[in-house]
């Protein structure tokens, strides 16, 4: 349901959550990509990018490292997610993007496609970190 960027996003995230919430502990991308024995590279990656939108906040220098850039109740996966997912909801049709939805052109699955869409994304804005805080 969601893509890979969008699962080591979540993953490296709620490593960070756990942390905010025990000691405010700072990570090393490194540190990070092996707890969660993800790609090194990846999770760098990935880490930058969260970055540049505040979502993480990067340290530089032996003691520095990332963290959260806000509590993690203000975190939701949506706000996560939405920097590695598309936006178009045609993409999940399996006939293709100029199929289903034109006009009325639906393909047999469209609704519950939809449907699921909406329910993933109504998932993904009310689950904040927070749910990770004690899951250490």
């Amino acid at each position: 349901m969601l893509n890979r960027s969008s699962e080591c996003a979540i993953a490296a995230m709620s490593l960070l959550a756990e942390l905010w919430c025990e000691d405010g502990q700072r990570l090393t991308a490194t540190e990070v990509a092996d707890r969660r024995r993800l790609p090194r590279p990846f999770v760098a990656k990935v880490l930058t990018i969260l970055s540049q939108v505040g979502l993480v906040r990067g340290a530089p220098g032996p003691r520095g490292g990332y963290c959260l850039g806000r509590a993690p109740e203000e975190i939701t996966l949506l706000d996560i997610t939405r920097c590695f997912e598309r936006e178009d909801p045609a993409i999940a049709c399996p006939h293709g993007p100029d199929y289903c939805g034109v006009g009325d052109n639906k393909c047999p699955i469209h609704d519950e496609v939809v449907a699921l869409q909406e329910q993933k994304d109504a998932f993904l804005a009310r689950t904040t970190l927070a749910v990770f805080c004690n899951a250490g």
